[in-house]
């Protein structure tokens, strides 16, 4: 019997209202650019430039979008905060055949990252400008460069960049689709000179959390408050007549100075969470800057993120593929979390080492527990295994979790069965719905993120290392395994597959089925424990959980299977998860074993009724646009599918026309293309971008796969 199944999602309600919106209805040139936002970052915080208008349009204060809980838990919680209402720089040259005597920031079609990093380059004929934000430096700070690349145009010449910043209170968005970029000002804004460092530099405040801190890199610099009328004209020198502060309700700020014999005019600009630790910070801030001009600190960061790549064990079918790679690497290198642990502005923090589903502007800038352990994964196989650990870590550590026990039978577990807020705290994800998201699949990835680092690392040491709650080992036996038991059918037609939950497609728990994705899953993971816990030694939880790993892979394959021979998404069966693209994962994590069968080759031909016209997949059959669209990550897995068929022409095909749709899109991957003509330009980004795990992860580990770097199967 087939159920009616509203499959609702807080993702789902997105394409629908994006497209009442009118967004992406006008027709695009096949080789024209969808997306516009280039984000740097360094785990600390987000700046954003937009290449349409040529400016940048947020400094946030920390790279996640929900801090932590509000008073009610069925909302997304605090939001993190825009800090910059603008920011814009000015050249003035005096050069007698400069083209203007004045340029101004302005939108550029070749802005672009720098090498594949987290460098924005955007040129303007005669000068070009970067912003990044350092990964040598551990804060939240953005470098600002202006160059003037014409050496003749350098006598005489002057840069001024006006700055209004503030450190106001916490915007609401109007809806979880919707990331408000709002600045919200309080009044009585300072700003003032410290003195007691050898150089200049300023420090605003305000009624808000943290401070700010601008430290020009020329030392002549001056600084300037601009009231913006409010005391004629409001140009006061900050640095005259003893006169070293200045304060307002609505405060800008001015630096200006001449560009050094290089050309290079420039800033670091700091937010400090603490204001205790201002003084700290600015030390080491100054310590990393180490008096380095702008094009040293450029030159410099280029060189680190050089440093830092490991050199593909790949072969790349094109310099785009190669590219789109690099690209890769560091938005998961930017998903990533690097705040330290500890109490900040009276709250704990337990954040370490989080990955993100999406950099922002993406709305998905949060913790979700899937899409973090797919970047874990790519991580590792690409050869980052600090950054691996490090986030293997965090979800063995982050608390408060468990808070949603009531839903799997008050078990004890450690994994969220949803994501985090910022702060490191369990959140199940209500979006408006009466019941949360329980995703119990992400215990099962856990187990399969956990191997794949041992398995690469060789680290077996770090199984006896604290966590929380005793050794990582057991941790994942007590917090992760067992609490899987428990959430085992015990008897019944049913018996060895997974209890009802939200999935991969999060549909809220008053809609739980029995999914297939979630199933699947752990039988990977269980099979996944076994393996490691025979090479630690632990020949009794072995023998135990490699008999039951097969049991749940044998019941997967029997209990969803129907009487047409191929597999479908949920007992509870509904046309949504009749044709849903969920069951691919039987092929990529290894479920199916024997990829010449029946079963294999009838569940294969059953999700390619979810090809589209735009050569990718949608994820099911259904109402909304979000299932319908084409789904990036749904066609990686698709190509590590065709890859185990031995069908390689089907996988490049699909890996070439995403690269191919990544290059005027700044080799970033989104979560959906539009699919269909009536929403826009067939290819077109939509949804959160750019993705970390279920696009950047994704195409790294499909590329692996393609050139036979496949994972270790084996349970034993």
């Amino acid at each position: 019997m087939k159920y009616k199944l509203s499959v609702f999602s807080p993702r789902a309600l997105v394409s629908v209202v994006l497209l009442a919106q009118g967004s992406l209805t006008t027709a695009l040139a096949a080789d024209e650019r969808s997306f516009f936002d280039l984000s740097t970052g360094n785990g600390h915080g987000f700046q954003i430039f937009n290449t349409r208008s040529g400016r940048l349009t947020a400094f946030l204060d920390h790279p996640y979008r929900y801090l932590r809980p509000g008073s009610d838990i069925t909302k997304d919680g605090i939001e993190r905060r825009n800090l910059m209402e603008g920011f814009s720089t000015t050249v003035k040259l005096a050069h007698p055949f400069a083209d203007s005597d004045t340029i101004v920031d302005s939108g550029n079609a070749e802005s672009a990252y720098v090498e594949e990093t987290n460098i924005i380059r955007v040129p303007s004929r005669p000068t070009e400008r970067f912003f990044f934000s350092p990964f040598g430096f551990d804060g939240n700070a953005m470098v600002a460069l202006v160059r003037i690349n014409d050496q003749s145009l350098l006598a005489g010449a002057s840069v001024t960049a006006s700055m209004r910043f503030h450190l106001g209170g916490n915007p609401v968005s109007p809806t979880f689709y919707q990331p408000s970029l709002e600045v919200v000002k309080m009044p009585g804004e300072k700003i003032y000179r410290l003195d007691q460092f050898e150089r200049p530099l300023w420090v605003e405040e305000g009624q808000g959390l943290g401070a700010m801190v601008y430290l020009p890199l020329q030392a002549d610099a001056k600084g300037y408050c601009d009231l913006f009328g409010l005391n004629q004209g409001g140009l006061l020198p900050a640095d005259r007549h003893g006169d070293r502060s200045c304060v307002a309700d609505d405060l800008g700020y001015l630096l200006s100075s001449a560009p050094d014999q290089d050309g290079y005019f420039g800033a670091v600009i700091l937010y400090v969470e603490d204001k205790a630790h201002i003084e700290a910070q600015i030390r080491a801030l100054l310590k990393w800057v180490d008096g380095r001009s702008g094009r040293l600190l450029l030159e410099g960061s280029l060189e680190e993120w050089r440093k830092w790549r490991k050199a593909p064990k790949v072969r790349f079918r094109s310099n785009d593929e190669n590219k789109l790679w690099r690209q890769s690497e560091a938005v998961l290198r930017m998903g990533q979390v690097r705040e330290p642990n500890g109490i900040f502005a009276d709250r704990k923090r337990v954040n370490n080492g989080m990955i993100m589903a999406s950099l922002a502007p993406g709305h998905w800038t949060t913790g979700w527990v899937r899409d973090g352990l797919y970047g874990v994964v790519a991580l590792t196989r690409a050869g980052y295994l600090d950054e691996a650990k490090r986030a293997l870590n965090f979800f063995l550590n982050a608390e408060p979790v468990g808070k949603f026990k009531s839903y799997v039978d008050n078990v004890d577990y450690r994994i969220s069965v949803t994501r985090y807020f910022g702060s490191g705290e369990e959140e199940a994800d209500y979006s408006n719905q009466a019941t949360p998201n329980v995703e119990t699949d992400g215990w099962g990835l856990m187990l399969w993120a956990a191997r794949q680092y041992l398995d690469h690392s060789g680290d077996f040491a770090w199984l006896k290392s604290p966590t929380r709650k005793g050794t990582v080992y057991e941790a994942l036996l007590e917090g992760v395994v067992k609490p899987i038991e428990s959430q085992l059918e015990k008897s019944g037609p049913l018996t060895g597959i997974m209890k009802p939950d939200s999935s991969i497609w999060e549909v809220h728990q008053q809609n739980a089925r029995h999914f297939a994705y979630t199933t699947l899953a752990v039988a990977r993971g269980l099979c996944d424990f076994a393996s490691f816990a025979k090479r630690s030694g632990k020949r009794a939880d072995h023998l135990k959980y490699s008999k039951l790993a097969e049991r749940v892979r044998a019941a997967y394959l029997q209990k969803f299977k129907v009487k047409e021979g191929h597999l479908i998404a949920a007992i509870e069966r509904s046309d949504a998860t009749d044709v849903d693209a969920a069951v691919v994962e039987s092929y990529g994590l290894d479920v199916i074993k024997d990829f010449s069968s029946p079963l294999a080759k009838n569940t294969l031909a059953h999700i390619e009724k979810l090809k589209l016209p735009s050569g990718g997949f949608s994820r099911s059959v259904g109402d909304s646009t979000y299932q319908t669209n084409e789904w990036a990550f749904i066609d990686y897995r698709m190509a590590v599918a065709y890859l185990r068929m031995k069908q390689p022409q089907k996988a490049h095909d699909i890996i070439d026309m995403l690269t191919t749709r990544s290059i005027n899109n700044f080799y970033l991957l989104p979560e959906l293309y539009v699919a269909t003509a009536s929403e826009g330009p067939i290819g077109s980004y939509q949804g959160s971008n750019p993705m970390v795990g279920y696009g950047a992860g994704a195409f790294v580990l499909a590329v692996l796969d393609r050139e036979g770097r496949i994972e270790d199967r084996r349970c034993n």
